[in-house]
């Protein structure tokens, strides 16, 4: 997109970008740690395979947007504000459903696919974008920081998850006791 970068002067916006790749990738992570949180069985799968084939869809969008002459032009810093600002609202309120303030089950998976339906398609297009305007010194450069991003923002999410939401939300109080045996289902 538009003019190469000096060599050494990557645009400020770049690592921006990475930054909120790594909030997203956190966000996405904690959700899908505790989808079995979100219903009973058969939502937590709904839910699980939605998001999958979100994934695709949106993956496939990105492919076609980036030949696009618009996309080609420059890159869409509105679109991704607007995407991290309704990325947050979803969070939010998927995050109220597990505190207690339940959605129903068609307006759950409405909110889920939303939820990862944007960052199925900014997540790729960021990937693609974020070296395009470096110089090719840089770009090496570029890509490991985004990818750094991404990974830490996993485990990040991963830690959120485990660390903070469970207990907070005391998710874990309809497991089942350490002792309590589960039969094998005999066919």
């Amino acid at each position: 997109p538009g003019q190469k970068s000096e060599p050494g002067m990557v645009p400020l916006w770049v690592w921006l970008w990475c930054g909120y790749n790594s909030f997203s990738v956190c966000c996405t992570t904690s959700v899908m740690a505790l989808t079995a949180f979100f219903g009973n069985p058969v939502m937590a799968q709904t839910l699980g395979l939605s998001k999958l084939f979100v994934d695709l869809i949106g993956a496939a969008a990105v492919v076609q947007l980036s030949n696009t002459e618009y996309c080609l032009e420059e890159p869409w810093h509105n679109f991704m504000i607007i995407c991290g600002a309704v990325r947050t609202c979803l969070f939010g309120a998927l995050m109220f459903h597990l505190g207690g303030i339940e959605l129903s089950d068609a307006t759950l998976l409405c909110v889920w696919v939303l939820f990862h339906g944007i960052h199925a398609v900014t997540n790729p297009y960021a990937a693609a974008t974020v070296a395009a305007p470096v110089d090719i010194s840089d770009r090496r450069r570029v890509l490991r920081v985004f990818l750094g991003c991404k990974e830490s923002g996993a485990l990040v999410g991963l830690l959120l998850a485990a660390a903070v939401l469970v207990p907070a939300f005391n998710l874990g109080r309809h497991w089942p006791a350490s002792g309590h045996h589960i039969s094998m289902i005999q066919w």
